[in-house]
């Protein structure tokens, strides 16, 4: 798993946190320099999220299964 760490998923979170508040003031720009970088920043924020949101689901699921074993 590429998400299991504490450390990392906080990095994740800042990261994703700072581009949102950049997104927020740069909302009413048509610059497209300006805008780019808004752009380039959701898609790698994204693709890391559905990486986060598949390794939490995989999560769920095999807890899923262990309790279902368990029970």
């Amino acid at each position: 798993m590429f998400f299991n760490d504490l450390e990392k998923l906080g990095e994740i979170e800042k990261t994703v946190c700072d581009h949102l508040s950049d997104a927020d003031c740069l909302n009413d720009s048509s610059d497209p320099r300006e805008l780019k970088k808004i752009w380039v920043n959701y898609r790698h924020d994204m693709a890391t999220m559905v990486g986060v949101l598949r390794e939490y689901k995989d999560l769920l699921q095999r807890l899923e299964k262990h309790e279902k074993i368990h029970i």
